[in-house]
C-alpha cells in the first residue's frame, strides 16, 4: 500500500493481495535492511525501524528479528523516483509502500526528507509502522488517527498506536501473553487484558465512510458491494437498545450487531 502526505489517499500496490487479506502463518519473523538513508545514516535509520517493528511485537505474539544476510521474511529499501518497479513521485505525495504477505517488500521514497524527533521532514519510525502494518496484512483504517489510517499527519512526540490498529492487528495474530511485564511492556500488556472502546470523537463519518449496514430507530438498511439491498429497510426484531454498530457479512448473509 501506499502511504501520502496529508489528505492524499493511498492505493493498494497489489489489489489482489490486499483483497485476500493474506497473512504470516508463523510468528517469528525475519527483517532486512538493505540500504539506509543519507537524511539518518545506518544507525539512525535501524533505530527508527527497530522501533517500527516493536509497535506491532508489543501487541501480538509476533517477533522480528534483522539479519543482514539471505532472504528476510520482510525486506526494506530506499528507492529513488526510478528507482523501484512502483516508482515514486519525488519530494512529498507518495511516502512509501509495501505489499501484504507473503511478500513482504516495503520501499522508502528516498527523495523525502527522512527525520527522527522532528516536526519537520517525514518521521521514518511512524511511517515505517505503517508500511509494516501492511507487510503484515493490515488494509486501512477509516478512523483518521489510526496509524492505518490512509494518510500520514506529522510527527507526534507520544506516538502510540490507536484502539484500531490494535484490534485489527490482534483479530489476524491474537494477542500477546507475557508472564514478565517491562517498562516498555506496559502499554502492549494493557491492551492485551483490556480493550477500551473506541474514542467518541473519532468514529466513523458516515458520509465518507465505507458502510455495510445503518441502523435509525427500529429499522436497519443493509448494503451490498455499497448500494442498498432492495429488500431493506427492515423492523428490528429482540435487538438490545443502544446498539454501538451494526455489520453485514456478505459471506453468511448475516448481520451482526455491537454494543461497546
Amino acid at each position: 500500500m501506499y502511504l501520502r502526505r496529508f489528505g492524499y489517499l493511498d492505493t493498494p500496490l497489489n489489489p489482489e493481495a490486499q483483497r485476500d487479506s493474506r497473512f504470516w502463518r508463523k510468528k517469528n519473523l525475519t527483517y532486512r535492511i538493505y540500504n539506509y538513508t543519507p537524511d539518518m545514516g545506518k544507525t539512525a535509520t535501524q533505530t527508527a525501524i527497530r522501533s517500527a517493528f516493536k509497535y506491532w511485537s508489543n501487541v501480538t505474539p509476533l517477533s522480528f528479528k534483522e539479519i543482514n544476510y539471505g532472504l528476510a521474511d520482510i525486506r526494506i529499501s530506499f528507492h529513488k523516483r526510478d528507482g523501484c518497479p512502483s516508482p515514486f513521485d519525488g519530494p512529498g505525495h507518495v511516502l512509501a509502500h509495501a505489499e501484504a504477505p507473503p511478500s513482504g517488500i516495503v520501499h522508502f521514497d528516498e527523495d523525502e526528507f527522512w527525520t527522527e524527533g522532528k516536526y519537520y521532514g517525514s518521521n521514518l519510525r511512524i511511517v515505517a509502522a505503517h508500511e509494516i502494518g501492511h507487510a503484515l496484512g493490515l488494509g486501512h483504517s477509516q478512523y483518521s488517527s489510526a496509524l492505518m489510517a490512509a494518510h500520514y499527519t506529522g510527527y507526534q512526540a507520544n506516538f502510540k498506536l490507536h484502539i484500531d490498529d490494535i484490534r485489527g492487528i490482534q483479530a489476524i495474530y491474537g494477542k500477546r501473553i507475557s508472564s514478565t511485564t517491562t517498562t516498555d511492556d506496559i502499554y502492549a500488556v494493557t491492551y492485551s487484558t483490556t480493550v477500551a472502546p473506541f474514542p467518541r470523537g473519532d468514529m466513523l463519518d458516515p458520509c465518507s465512510a465505507k458502510l455495510d449496514a445503518i441502523m435509525l430507530g427500529e429499522k436497519v438498511w443493509r448494503f451490498t458491494n455499497y448500494r442498498l439491498d432492495y429488500q431493506y429497510p427492515k423492523p428490528l426484531k429482540r435487538i438490545p437498545a443502544n446498539i454501538d454498530a451494526a455489520l453485514y457479512y456478505e459471506k453468511n448473509k448475516k448481520i451482526f450487531f455491537f454494543k461497546v
